[in-house]
């Protein structure tokens, strides 16, 4: 009888070992699984104030060829306004570093293209081979985020890039159907 209660008590042991280190596993899952999730947050959150930033690009028409029909922006503007809006939603400084305590973003940004695309540069391929047919603005930029479980080891960069496309209502006007 005493015999049987010695090898319980070992096999005791080993259940609950098995159950930590499952436990372990599973906790460690559940904290890369959540840095994904906060890794692709980030991804949606810049991708989209750099949607924004695209979209102030097109503030900057040429009024006087747009009453020829003719859709035109200047380069150096257009990218002045691009930077502006980046700037202001991203809450970055002029040389864009974030300001205070961002919770997403860690260093300087570094944008890798701004590229607008009027109608003689047309047809066009941005440098991540998405086809151009309609005037355009394609932005690609390089941040670094900092997750909350791997964050506490390193840094992960991520290079959002979109091309934004006239808003609808010039779209009908010039680009009709």
């Amino acid at each position: 009888m005493l015999k049987k209660l010695k090898m319980n008590e070992k096999a005791g042991g080993a259940v609950a070992l098995k159950g930590l280190t499952v436990i372990l596993i599973m906790i460690t899952v559940i904290a890369l699984l959540l840095d994904c999730i906060y890794i692709g947050i980030c991804y949606f959150y810049i991708k989209t104030q750099m949607d924004m930033a695209n979209r102030a690009v097109y503030a900057e028409i040429d009024r006087t060829r747009l009453a020829d029909r003719e859709l035109y922006i200047d380069k150096s503007t257009g990218e002045t306004k691009f930077y502006e809006y980046l700037k202001k939603n991203l809450k970055l400084n002029d040389s864009l570093e974030p300001i205070g305590l961002n919770m997403r973003i860690e260093g300087p940004i570094q944008v890798l293209d701004i590229i607008i695309y009027n109608e003689s540069d047309l047809p066009a391929v941005t440098p991540v081979v998405t086809n151009i047919d309609m005037v355009s603005v394609h932005s690609r930029i390089e941040a670094q985020i900092r997750p909350i479980f791997i964050g506490i080891f390193t840094t992960v960069t991520i290079r959002p890039y979109i091309d934004t496309d006239l808003p609808d209502k010039l779209v009908k006007n010039f680009h009709p159907m």
